[in-house]
């Protein structure tokens, strides 16, 4: 018996056979790329509209808490990120009223793992501001005259959204 050199013709349909399934499977994930990329931008589409109700509903706490107090006011002046973790302030006052217990109005441990606030009450403990970081960028504000926005810019020691 005598042998031939080079391919014979199964091991060239084999090599072809292989070089088309791998081009298959990279034309396949460079199709669901973009599908990943969006369900990251969903996602994080999600946390930020977490945040912004979660902002919304702590209006109707503040109120609340505006209601307990007497003289009625949001409390202590504070200001800037140190503003929502001071103690005796509006933001990490847990008062019973009515005998019902309330837990902190703001708590971070709510929030996605990351979120940067700023809490703003003025002086006289008659307005406050509170803008939280939003994982997509920006910032989501709320204030004392029932604004609901977003910013681009940092609130600073602000009490009104801008």
């Amino acid at each position: 018996m005598k042998y031939q050199k080079g391919f014979s013709v199964l091991a060239t349909v084999l090599v072809i056979a292989i070089i088309i399934i791998v081009g298959i499977g990279v034309w396949a994930w460079n199709r669901t790329t973009p599908t990943l990329n969006t369900l990251e931008q969903q996602r994080e589409q999600g946390y930020d509209n977490n945040t912004k109700s979660k902002l919304i509903e702590f209006v109707t706490s503040a109120e609340l808490y505006f209601d307990s107090q007497n003289p009625n006011s949001y409390g202590i002046a504070v200001t800037g990120n140190a503003g929502c973790s001071t103690p005796g302030s509006m933001f990490t006052s847990n008062r019973s009223r009515g005998g019902s217990n309330y837990t902190p109005l703001l708590d971070p441990n709510s929030y996605q793992p990351g979120t940067q606030f700023v809490c703003n009450v003025s002086a006289g403990g008659q307005a406050y501001a509170m803008q939280a970081s939003l994982i997509g960028g920006g910032y989501w504000c709320i204030d004392s005259a029932r604004q609901f926005k977003a910013e681009s810019a940092p609130l600073g020691t602000s009490t009104v959204c801008q």
